[in-house]
């Protein structure tokens, strides 16, 4: 099985032509003399933090593109709009994805302005979230989830908008930038899938005595073993088979292997809107498939329900 290496960026830098002229775009979308880095993160093409870098700070940009100052908010103003958003979602801590779709300002610009969103909420007098940390493989399954929908490697600007449920707050904190991200996410599908003995199935290839399974005799056929009807005393074989659903990783190389499209009807949610993709057992679970890469295959949800639990031959 190929390994999976990560895409750079296509082509050259943008150029600082481009960048303006981007800026100057959604300034005219909004109708506004200035744009706000909440507003270019909505519209914008870039991410916003590109264009700050490249040309010192986010009100340098706006000068470069012939737009007008962006007054920076005071922190009493910042705090102000934190309660204010608590008070409308009726709680005492207001998280980081609510204060994106709720509030005036950046939830980068609180958290930056503070030290982090736990210390911009403790000057606000609010509760800190007791939410748990998002694991490793959350943040990887949401980076599949971006790289099913668009068929290709996620850009960061992709972070902000459906399917992603994560922002790139949780990113940039974990792994440093989003590059890095990625490189994670490749190294973890690279990592060879494991099965631990626990998440395993053990099932019975004999029929129970005086008894005889129908569903057994394809297991027997897939494994070349003869029907057994033996005295009670006989124990039946036993079997230890791998878990029904595949892991994450084996999931995104079974979804790259076909190009993140139905391998029978050829649909990809890149290109046709409200495509939902599966993987599915070519050989089924239910009568003896294995959870492996050879046994599995990229279906849309309506092919998949067409397919039902049909082996093969039977199709």
């Amino acid at each position: 099985m190929s390994r999976f290496s990560l895409s750079r960026v296509s082509g050259a830098p943008v150029s600082e032509a481009e960048l303006l002229a981007d800026l100057r775009r959604v300034a005219d979308t909004i109708s506004e003399s200035t744009v706000t880095q909440k507003q270019y993160r909505q519209l914008g093409k870039y991410d916003h933090s590109t264009q700050a870098s490249r040309f010192g700070s986010w009100n340098k940009a706006l000068t470069a593109a012939g737009l007008g100052i962006y007054e920076r908010s005071t922190s009493f103003e910042l705090l102000a709009d934190l309660r204010r958003v608590a008070g409308a979602t009726s709680q005492s801590t207001v998280s980081q994805k609510q204060y994106k779709e709720l509030g005036k300002h950046d939830h980068m610009t609180l958290a930056s302005r503070f030290g982090s969103w736990k210390r911009a909420l403790a000057a606000a007098g609010l509760g800190i979230s007791k939410k748990a940390g998002i694991s490793d493989e959350i943040l990887f399954e949401n980076i599949l989830r971006l790289w099913q929908h668009y068929g290709r490697q996620p850009r960061r600007s992709e972070l902000t908008s459906s399917p992603s449920t994560i922002s790139q707050g949780p990113y940039w904190r974990r792994f440093g930038s989003w590059t890095s991200a990625l490189e994670r996410f490749v190294e973890f599908a690279n990592t060879a899938e494991t099965t631990p003995p626990e998440a395993s199935e053990t099932i019975a290839l004999v029929d129970a005595p005086g008894t005889i399974d129908p569903t057994l005799h394809a297991r027997r056929a897939r494994l070349d073993l003869q029907p057994q009807n033996g005295p009670a005393s006989i124990k039946p074989t036993l079997l230890r088979r791998s878990p029904r659903d595949p892991g994450l990783r084996l999931r995104f190389k079974v979804l790259r292997r076909d190009n993140f499209s139905c391998r029978q009807c050829g649909k990809s949610p890149a290109t046709v809107l409200g495509v939902i993709l599966h993987v599915d057992h070519i050989f089924p679970w239910s009568n003896g498939g294995e959870t492996v890469f050879e046994n599995l295959q990229t279906l849309c949800e309506k092919c998949n329900l067409g397919k039902s639990n049909l082996v093969p031959d039977e199709g």
